[in-house]
């Protein structure tokens, strides 16, 4: 009887560790996810950042579309098509040349091709690009090189006007199929590929902004050793640690 007893009670007092690091574990995580909140709520009412205008390139005339859309392309009756940045003039080339005349439009909206590439990487890392985008009234295509990717696939979760992703890998099957899900308004839902977390998002927009692990330690008010635990997992999903260099080299 007593050895049953005891038996019962050690039972329940491994049951009450096993409740105990649950609930520790999860409080931990809401606790992060909290600051994350915090810290971006906090950013929001900065200095809004300056942006590239948005450019028409369904014809000759390229209008600007926005802030400060011309009349003429107010009055415009053709898709507006954009590449933002435009300053990729072989991808503005590319999209040209891809598009114009070949896929007709029937969700009728016209689209925004996003060069999502390291190169403009630092513009990615918090939200203002794409509410800055979404007052164009475009839809959302990204085009994302191979370091990019998973920074691209973190945006497309969150955002419902981002419709699909272009991969630099893929195939021109691939890409024509793509943008005829576009163009009907559909959403590529393919997402097999890993995407960074909220968290890892802010730590790499503060390491790009050049802050040491002790400075966004302090920042977000976290442990030095959990910033370099998310520190090496935005490593291995950008592709290693060399990757994740050429990155913040910018």
């Amino acid at each position: 009887m007593t050895l049953r007893i005891y038996t019962f009670f050690s039972k329940i007092t491994t049951l009450k560790l096993k409740l105990s690091h649950l609930l520790t574990s999860h409080n931990i995580a809401t606790s992060l996810n909290d600051k994350v909140r915090q810290y971006r709520e906090i950013n929001r009412h900065m200095v809004p950042q300056k942006y590239e205008k948005a450019y028409c390139i369904s014809c000759q005339y390229q209008c600007e579309i926005y802030p400060r859309p011309t009349i003429k392309s107010i009055r415009c009756i053709e898709t507006h098509y954009c590449v933002w940045p435009d300053k990729n003039i072989y991808l503005k080339n590319g999209v040209h040349c891809f598009l114009i005349n070949k896929h007709y439009n029937f969700s009728n909206s016209g689209y925004v091709f996003v060069d999502f590439s390291r190169y403009n990487i630092r513009l990615f890392t918090n939200d203002k690009w794409i509410e800055y985008l979404i007052k164009t009234g475009l839809r959302i295509v990204l085009i994302a090189d191979r370091l990019a990717q998973p920074l691209a696939l973190y945006w497309k979760h969150r955002c419902q006007q981002i419709l699909s992703i272009i991969y630099t890998s893929d195939t021109r099957n691939e890409i024509e199929r793509k943008i005829h899900l576009s163009f009907l308004g559909q959403k590529d839902g393919r997402g097999y590929r890993q995407k960074l977390s909220a968290q890892e998002v802010l730590v790499l927009d503060l390491l790009l902004a050049e802050k040491s692990v002790k400075e966004i330690a302090q920042e977000l008010q976290m442990a030095e050793k959990r910033i370099y635990a998310i520190k090496l997992s935005l490593q291995n999903k950008m592709g290693g640690r060399g990757k994740l260099n050429i990155i913040l080299s910018g």
